[in-house]
């Protein structure tokens, strides 16, 4: 990855035994923080999926994955902490997981975000639609036909989710962020809108690393994993490449 619009998006899977990922290059306290949860093997897709993300940035980075350290800004979003490398880190991330998988999307130069969900989970999308769509939106999103309305809503729901995670802003800023008209492109597409107000709580990290906050310098990707689950990739580039591997695929 030698270019700033390319994006490096993974599939992880975090089931034990569905595919090898050492867990070998976690630090102490991750390991004591996995150790905390209490539903049984949440702690282990905890690892399997940190271990992941360090193996990916310790490849791009070109360092071992266990020199890697991570901080939080004030919105606490996590960025590479450049100090252990002793140098400056221009690599950004973005690490989401929903059930079983995970997924990681890297860049070299440009903000990123990636949201994955399951969509065959329980879920009321005519109760949660309002929170997520403004006014307007949510008329064009009923008059998708029945059958294909509750995919438009995953895919509506990844983008915007994705696109905060880039910026590091939480979701009340969901309703902020208006789409183009459904159905969305699924080779990228560019944001209709972007309230103003949700710029006043950008952290000193995300500041630093925009060029412009307008709608025009980001593109969102959706991305179909399986027939469960589906994602979306926002990165700060009007006409990113997207690469898009499996973890058997990125470890060949």
């Amino acid at each position: 990855m030698d270019s700033c619009d390319e994006v490096l998006v993974v599939d992880v899977p975090l089931d034990v035994g569905e595919e090898t990922i050492s867990t070998d290059c976690l630090s102490p306290s991750e390991i004591d923080r996995s150790n905390r949860f209490l539903r049984p093997g949440m702690g282990e897709q905890w690892r399997r999926n940190r271990a992941a993300l360090r193996r990916i940035l310790g490849q791009c980075l070109g360092c071992d994955p266990c020199d890697i350290a991570f901080r939080l800004d004030c919105n606490d979003k996590p960025w590479i902490d450049p100090a252990p490398l002793n140098r400056e880190i221009e690599w950004t991330f973005s690490n989401s997981h929903s059930g079983n998988r995970a997924m990681i999307a890297v860049s070299n130069s440009r903000l990123v975000g990636v949201d994955i969900e399951c969509t065959s989970r329980k879920l009321d999308v005519d109760a949660v639609a309002t929170q997520l769509f403004a006014k307007d939106e949510h008329s064009a999103w009923q008059s998708v036909l029945p059958q294909d309305r509750r995919d438009a809503f995953f895919d509506a729901w990844t983008s915007k989710e994705a696109f905060l995670k880039a910026i590091g802003i939480g979701i009340v800023g969901l309703k902020q962020i208006e789409l183009p008209p459904f159905p969305l492109h699924r080779n990228g597409f560019q944001l209709k809108r972007i309230g103003d107000s949700i710029c006043k709580d950008f952290s000193e990290e995300t500041h630093r690393m925009l060029r412009q906050p307008y709608d025009s310098d980001w593109s969102i990707h959706l991305i179909s994993i399986s027939d469960d689950f589906v994602g979306s990739v926002a990165i700060q580039h009007p006409s990113p490449r997207v690469r898009f591997l499996s973890w058997a695929e990125w470890v060949s």
